[in-house]
């Protein structure tokens, strides 16, 4: 009897599992081990938007105080501003909280040129976009001290006395006036002129920034009108001769915009841009010469204008530039040849064209008779 008094039962067998209910354990493991924990690091969600609007109020009463020019607690609110100005929501709870006017305080009165500048790029991000607001902005009569800023750097340098400072300064007051005041009529001439005097700088990263700022203020049409009239060509057309690698692609993005018509291209042509342009052609890096190459297309609106582009010797680098240039550089050549040849080769330049063709089969022939042929045994 095997289960007798005194014997021992038997060990019992070791259950079956099924290998499908091994597997399923063994991945619910593995995803709960992957799964975040509570504690594990995960980007923080978006603030409640009335705990913004609380801290907004509270950085913007903090400015209202007058806790003291160039004061810790005043630089600390624009920088907090300035941060959460980053989305357009945020910028809509600023505004309405009465931010524009706290920031033109701390534009006109507190002593910070950084703290200035800071203020300046808010209103900036606060116009972007938002015709109310920009309205606001010039209401309440930031478009005086922002031209002020711009108007007086012209003759400062990166060595004087904050120099450095001032400029950067008036290059964000500049981009502000494009953003809050570039549609504006009764503003246009003095913005135009202020950008021209900023973009004359010698200091090259305040001359960049000047010209982008031009660049966007050019869009319009009547801006163009309002540039050429300050007789600013001449000087664009000298940054792209002489100026720093960006300041020549940025003036020649600026050409282009500008000669949006026949009479226009005509003003930049009789100002000397087709040398330096095509200068840049043969000579720049790649993002350089598409810039020309745009601009010279933009140029080429007259049998006239055409012409004279092919005549400062622009086919033989675009030609090049289509073979064995950079994808966008190949693009901007081939528009630009296109443009160049649709109605000018039924003109005056085919008999030039067909001139140089037949110089070059002079120079084959005669370099021809020298051609030996190595398949021939010497006698």
């Amino acid at each position: 009897d095997l289960f007798a008094p005194g014997s021992q039962a038997p060990a019992a067998a070791p259950a079956t599992v099924a290998p499908s209910v091994v597997v399923g354990a063994a991945t619910e493991e593995a995803e709960r081990a992957q799964a975040p924990s509570a504690d594990s690091a995960s980007p923080p969600p978006p603030a409640p938007v009335e705990d913004v609007r609380t801290e907004v109020e509270r950085l913007i009463n903090s400015l209202r105080s007058r806790q003291g020019a160039g004061k810790p607690a005043t630089t600390k609110a624009v920088k907090a501003l300035g941060q959460i100005a980053k989305t357009s929501a945020n910028r809509a709870l600023i505004t309405d909280a009465g931010g524009i006017g706290a920031l033109l305080s701390v534009v006109t009165n507190d002593g910070g040129i950084d703290l200035k500048r800071r203020a300046v790029g808010i209103l900036g991000q606060l116009a972007s976009g938002n015709k109310l607001a920009c309205d606001a902005i010039k209401k309440a009569g930031c478009i005086s001290p922002l031209l002020e800023f711009v108007t007086t750097a012209g003759n400062l340098g990166e060595n004087d006395e904050d120099g450095g400072q001032k400029l950067r300064l008036a290059a964000a007051a500049s981009k502000a006036l494009v953003v809050i005041a570039g549609d504006d009529g009764a503003t246009r001439a003095t913005i135009s002129e202020a950008l021209v005097v900023l973009f004359s700088t010698t200091s090259p990263p305040t001359q960049t920034q000047a010209l982008q700022a031009l660049g966007a203020f050019v869009r319009k049409a009547a801006n163009c009108d309002a540039i050429v009239e300050t007789g600013a060509i001449p000087r664009l057309v000298e940054i792209v001769a002489n100026g720093s690698e960006i300041g020549q692609r940025s003036a020649a993005k600026v050409l282009a915009r500008i000669a949006y018509d026949a009479r226009k291209s005509a003003v930049i042509i009789a100002a000397g841009a087709l040398s330096p342009l095509v200068t840049v052609l043969r000579n720049g890096k790649a993002d350089d010469k598409a810039a020309a190459a745009h601009a010279l297309r933009s140029l080429a609106h007259d049998h006239e204008s055409k012409a004279a582009i092919i005549a400062a010797g622009a086919i033989e680098p675009l030609d090049g530039m289509q073979k064995y240039g950079t994808p966008t550089c190949k693009q901007e050549a081939a528009k630009t040849l296109h443009a160049l040849g649709e109605r000018v080769l039924d003109g005056g330049c085919r008999s030039q064209l067909r001139d140089e063709n037949a110089t070059l089969k002079r120079k084959l022939e005669h370099y021809e008779p020298k051609v030996v042929d190595l398949t021939q045994d010497d006698d």
